[in-house]
């Protein structure tokens, strides 16, 4: 589902957009030189665990500010940044 503005932006569902894999893989291409020998393990790791970590999130801990799931990958790849 996605909607187009009057000046061409377009607004997408946050949830339906851009799945874990593709943030993981596109944070994975930015790893500095002395890190991207280990790109694979951090990919096996997130493919792993990332999905199960945010359904527990959203199932178990209460947020004081409502956040998108989108928000919650992007602030975890932030924390390892």
């Amino acid at each position: 589902p996605a909607t187009v503005s009057r000046v061409g932006i377009i607004y997408l569902e946050p949830s339906t957009s851009v799945g874990t894999k593709a943030m993981v893989d596109s944070w994975l291409l930015t790893l500095p030189a002395d890190v991207k020998p280990h790109a694979d393990k951090f990919k096996k790791l997130f493919d792993a665990h990332l999905d199960d970590a945010i359904d527990f999130h959203k199932r178990n801990l209460k947020e004081y500010v409502a956040t998108v799931e989108p928000n919650l990958w992007r602030s975890t790849l932030n924390v390892i940044d």
